[in-house]
């Protein structure tokens, strides 16, 4: 499906624009970034596929690494899903991983540090799962940084945005859209399994629209606002071998 730039009216310059909006909310306004982050992630199957990958792969119990955890949304999700499964989240960003920290208080099976991927590079193999969500996955093309850090026989795990045939990639510019696509072709060509997984969100819930608004702009926002708003999701996964 095309998608008309010129009645859309986003110049690749606002690319910039936007990436700012996501760095600002995300490292001084955690609170308002996870109305989003945790909107994609629940009003869709996502948390089914991803512990259903884990089941089929053998994995109940063991270490999962979340990279970028940022406010902690999926862990949040997936720990009382997965109580046998010990979840590390690591990000630089303090004020996100404090909310991350608060969020997972209850739980037993969370920990948080920290720190960046970089710092993690060729240390010993420590986890069954290595997972990234919304993240750049450059990082890891560049030596496969993740196959670093996990078990052999273990999971690495990608989550990121379709980018297109679906209502939030009306809210992008063209560059954009190309790295959504470029991400793909990386993933696909360093042999994962990549699926997509349709997340609808409401847009009549004002929280979510406001939080939107914050990094889309109102115009934006009130020229796209449908309800329910189709995301669509990636899911990315293989199989550490030695």
């Amino acid at each position: 499906m095309s998608i008309n730039r010129t009645a859309l009216n986003l110049p690749d310059e606002d690319y910039e624009t936007i990436k700012a909006n996501f760095e600002a909310l995300y490292h001084n306004h955690p609170e308002i970034y996870d109305v989003f982050a945790t909107q994609q992630i629940t009003q869709s199957e996502l948390l089914d596929q991803i512990e259903q990958t884990l089941k089929d792969n053998g994995i109940e119990s063991g270490d999962f690494l979340d990279i970028g955890c940022g406010t902690g949304a999926m862990i949040a999700h997936l720990a009382p899903r997965l109580p046998k499964i010990n979840f590390i989240g690591i990000d630089p960003a303090r004020n996100s991983l404090e909310l991350a920290k608060q969020k997972c208080a209850g739980y037993t099976n969370t920990t948080f540090r920290s720190g960046t991927i970089e710092q993690l590079e060729r240390t010993e193999n420590a986890f069954d799962v290595v997972f990234s969500s919304w993240g750049h996955i450059h990082w890891n093309e560049k030596g496969g940084i993740m196959e670093y850090v996990a078990k052999p026989d273990g999971l690495a795990m990608l989550v990121n945005n379709w980018g297109e045939e679906d209502d939030f990639s009306k809210l992008w510019p063209e560059s954009a859209l190309t790295i959504h696509k470029t991400r793909r072709e990386i993933l696909q060509k360093n042999h994962y399994q990549v699926s997509n997984v349709v997340s609808e969100v409401n847009l009549e819930d004002e929280n979510l629209f406001d939080a939107m608004s914050r990094l889309f702009g109102q115009r934006q926002m009130h020229e796209h606002r449908t309800s329910p708003f189709q995301i669509g999701i990636v899911l990315a996964w293989k199989k550490i071998t030695v």
